[in-house]
C-alpha cells in the first residue's frame, strides 16, 4: 500500500503514525500536520477492534487520504494490529511515531525490531502516566524497556516529563505538545449571543431569555462526578440561576432520577448535543464546573473566556488551570467546598470576568491546534535536521 503522496517521493522522507484510532476531534490535527509538512510523505495507520472503539467516532479513510485502517483484535487487555509488517512499518519508514501504550502489543514488537535495525522511533504518550502509587518491579521494567525503544518522546504536559524522568529518560529528548481540540472558532467569540441550532426548546428559551446558567459537559460516568455537581448546586439553593449538564453515558438515568426525586426544576440534563450547540452553551454561560475527571472540555471552556471551577485532578489538561489565577480548584469530592466556590463566583462578577480573560489568554498562548501541530512538527523535523 503506497503512502500518502506529498511534494516528494523520496523514501527518506516517509513518516508514519501508528495509533489505535482517529477520534473526530483529532482529525483536524492530522490534516493540519500533513498540510504544514508538505515535504514529508505522511501515513497515519489506525485500527481498533470495534468492541473497544469507544464513543469517539472513527474517521472514514476516503475522507482523509493519508489514513490507512488496520485490522485489529483484542486479547485479554491487549490490542494487536494486523498487517504492520505488510505495510512496511519495519523498513519503509525511517521515522515512525507510535502511540505510547504498552497494551498496543503489536507496536511494542515492531518497536523492538526497528530499534535493532537502527530505525528511528518517537513515542507519543497521549495521556499522563500516573505513577503516584508504587508499582511492581516487573511493571516498572516492562515500561522502562518499552520507553527505551524510542529516540524521542512527545507528551501532552509537564507532569508527563516528571513521570518519564523516573525511567531515566533524558529531558532533552522530550517535546511538550499541549493537548487540545479545535478552539479557534470559540476564541473568535462567534457564538456569543448565538442561539441557532439548539433543538431543545427549553434550552433555546434559556438562551434567548438570557437566563443565567452554569454549564457542564462530558461523558456521564462516575469518574466525572456529575452527581457531586448536582448536590453542590442544590446546596446553593439559588433559584435565579440554572444548571445545564450536557452529555450521555451509563449514569445519566440515575442522575435524572435524582434530579426528579429532589424536584430540582432548575437542573437540566440535556443528553448528547451537537458540537455547535455546546460551543453556544460555553459562550453564553456564567461559568463552567468540572467536578471530576478533567478532559478537553476544559480547553473549550477556557477558550470561551469563562471562569472555571475544576477538581484538583492531575493531568495534562488540568495543568492549564491555576487556582486563583485563571480559574478555581477544589478538593475532589468535597461538595461543601465546591458549593462555596460556586456561590462565590455567582456573586462576584468582577472576579469571574478577570479569571475568564486569563483563561482565554492561556488557551490562545498555549493550546491552540496550530500550537500543537507546530510542536509535533518541531519534534519530527528535528530528526531530519540531525540527518543532514
Amino acid at each position: 500500500m503506497k503512502p500518502h503522496n506529498s511534494k516528494t517521493n523520496n523514501s527518506d522522507n516517509h513518516v508514519a503514525f501508528v495509533i489505535r484510532r482517529i477520534p473526530h476531534y483529532r482529525a483536524l490535527f492530522y490534516k493540519k500536520f500533513v498540510e504544514q509538512n508538505g515535504h514529508l510523505n505522511i501515513t497515519v495507520f489506525h485500527g481498533t477492534p470495534e468492541k473497544v472503539s469507544g464513543g469517539s467516532g472513527l474517521i472514514h479513510n476516503e475522507d482523509y487520504p493519508f489514513a490507512r485502517k488496520l485490522r485489529a483484535f483484542k486479547a485479554w487487555t491487549c490490542i494487536f494490529q494486523r498487517d504492520l509488517i505488510k505495510n512496511g512499518l519495519i523498513n519503509r519508514y525511517p521515522l515512525v511515531i507510535f502511540e505510547g501504550s504498552v497494551r498496543l502489543v503489536s507496536s511494542f514488537l515492531i518497536l523492538i525490531i526497528r530499534k535493532f535495525l537502527g530505525k528511528k522511533n518517537i513515542l507519543w504518550l497521549k495521556g499522563w502516566p500516573d505513577e503516584t502509587e508504587e508499582i511492581s518491579k516487573i511493571r516498572y521494567l516492562i515500561k522502562k524497556c518499552f520507553l527505551s525503544m524510542a529516540n524521542a518522546y512527545i507528551v501532552y504536559g509537564n507532569e508527563s516529563i516528571t513521570s518519564l524522568l523516573m525511567y531515566g529518560i533524558d529531558p532533552a529528548r522530550i517535546t511538550v505538545a499541549q493537548n487540545t481540540v479545535d478552539v479557534d472558532d470559540i476564541l473568535s467569540k462567534k457564538y456569543v449571543n448565538a442561539y441557532s441550532g439548539i433543538n431543545d426548546e427549553h434550552v433555546k428559551r434559556i438562551l434567548t431569555d438570557q437566563t443565567p446558567y452554569i454549564y457542564n459537559i462530558g461523558r456521564i460516568i462516575k469518574e466525572k462526578k456529575v452527581g457531586d455537581l448536582i448536590e453542590a448546586f442544590r446546596q446553593i439553593n439559588n433559584n435565579s440561576i440554572q444548571l445545564l449538564i450536557a452529555g450521555d453515558g451509563p449514569d445519566v438515568d440515575e442522575l435524572k432520577e435524582k434530579v426528579n426525586n429532589l424536584n430540582l426544576t432548575n437542573v437540566h440534563l440535556l443528553g448528547a448535543i451537537s458540537e455547535e450547540a455546546s460551543k453556544m452553551l460555553y459562550a453564553n454561560c456564567v461559568f463552567c464546573v468540572f467536578p471530576g475527571l478533567v478532559g478537553l472540555s476544559l480547553n473549550e471552556a477556557m477558550a470561551a473566556g469563562k471562569a472555571i471551577i475544576c477538581a484538583d485532578e492531575k493531568g495534562p489538561d488540568a495543568e492549564l488551570l491555576s487556582h486563583n489565577d485563571n480559574g478555581l480548584r477544589f478538593e475532589k469530592g468535597n461538595i461543601r467546598q465546591l458549593a462555596g466556590l460556586m456561590n462565590d463566583l455567582i456573586q462576584d462578577k468582577e472576579n469571574r470576568e478577570k479569571m475568564g480573560q486569563k483563561a482565554f489568554e492561556t488557551i490562545h498562548q498555549k493550546a491552540t491546534m496550530d500550537n500543537m501541530v507546530q510542536q509535533f512538527s518541531k519534534a519530527v523535523n528535528n530528526f531530519y535536521e540531525k540527518k543532514t
